[in-house]
């Protein structure tokens, strides 16, 4: 069995290099990332196995549409949204849905905390 692993997804290289950096420093051993949702599920696909948890930085090029779609094809995988203040009215009905939506700005660590919490339950 494949170990419990996180995937980040960001369009932008350093957003996601830094989510992936920092949660694998503090939140898991294997952190996977992708630059859209087609890419997260691609990896998910590969591995044959679910993540133990999503983290999207999500915005214009990934939108709440996306999300749903990785819902969807993921039903039991917790999803940590992080969204810019302009981009939270079209997230924010996916708290509803069992999607944690963080807005920027936000420093990293809250970020770290915020998946370590969703991780412990």
């Amino acid at each position: 069995m494949t170990p419990a692993y996180i995937v980040t997804v960001a369009p932008c290289w350093r957003n996601r290099a830094l989510l992936t950096a920092q949660l694998a420093e503090t939140c898991a051993e294997r952190v996977i990332s992708a630059v859209d949702a087609a890419g997260a599920l691609d990896w998910v696909t590969f591995l044959k196995a679910p993540p133990a948890a999503i983290v999207i930085d999500a915005g214009q090029e990934i939108t709440a549409e996306d999300v749903r779609d990785l819902q969807a094809a993921l039903p039991d995988v917790p999803m940590i949204v992080i969204a810019s203040a302009l981009w939270r009215p079209s997230f924010e009905p996916l708290r509803s849905q069992g999607v944690t939506l963080l807005v920027r700005p936000i420093r990293i660590g809250e970020i770290v905390q915020t998946t370590a919490r969703v991780l412990a339950k």
